[in-house]
């Protein structure tokens, strides 16, 4: 049987990093193979250099492309600019992620407007799947709503203390609404002492930390777009 093939075009390494564990666990019971690209050279002549891969066998069910764009507002044309080529090497889907913040929730609407135009006109002569799905307001809410993962890893995180000391309940407030995201969870992380930013060993953690059995259920229920991006990914893998 072919190998399925998966392109995911994302903003930045937090992103591709959080992706690859993603798409593992989802097609755990599957041989699969993710590729990791970043775009480099100037915006009319963009050139995806490989950062690690693995090799496809004749077991390999799954294969995954996964590109960072190195910025959010990249990342739809670069998807554009990539899908034909894709399509034409296989890839039975491509998608896009990326953040709203710093852009205000107000701007969401034509945002999405703009991106819809965008890929309709952009996608007019392909036969693959093609979507792009904003994280609101930026990806760092969907490790801020799977909050399962603060207690078990860094105890005394817990609701009960975020309550006490940052004036919120983390088990019902809406996610998609925190302005901030990445700043939000870095005021969680310094209740134990700790930062965040986006170096690969601070994204690694958290990422490993997360409980994806738990993320898959009841997480994206409270995170429509998470839910959407799941989805997606259901479809392609089942």
């Amino acid at each position: 049987m072919a190998i399925r093939k998966l392109a995911v075009f994302v903003e930045g390494q937090t992103e591709q990093i959080f992706v690859a564990k993603l798409v593992g666990e989802i097609a755990s019971q599957n041989k699969l193979v993710v590729i990791s690209q970043k775009f480099s050279g100037p915006r009319h002549r963009r050139i995806p250099v490989t950062i690690s891969s693995q090799a496809p066998d004749t077991n390999t069910d799954y294969m995954v492309a996964i590109f960072d764009c190195c910025g959010d507002s990249m990342v739809l044309s670069d998807m554009l600019r990539q899908v034909s080529s894709l399509e034409s090497n296989g890839y039975g889907m491509v998608l896009g992620l990326r953040d709203i913040y710093p852009e205000s929730l107000a701007n969401i609407p034509a945002m999405r407007q703009a991106i819809s135009r965008a890929l309709s006109v952009g996608s007019r002569d392909l036969t693959i799947p093609i979507n792009l799905h904003l994280a609101q307001m930026e990806m760092e809410a969907w490790f801020i709503a799977e909050h399962s993962h603060f207690n078990r890893t860094l105890p005394p995180i817990s609701p009960a203390l975020i309550q006490r000391r940052l004036g919120y309940d983390v088990e019902s407030i809406d996610y998609e609404l925190i302005p901030h995201p990445a700043d939000e969870l870095k005021q969680i992380r310094q209740l134990v002492g700790l930062g965040y930013n986006k170096n690969r060993r601070v994204v690694d953690s958290i990422v490993e930390s997360l409980n994806y059995d738990e993320l898959f259920l009841n997480t994206r229920g409270a995170v429509p777009c998470l839910d959407g991006f799941l989805n997606d990914l259901d479809n392609f893998f089942h």
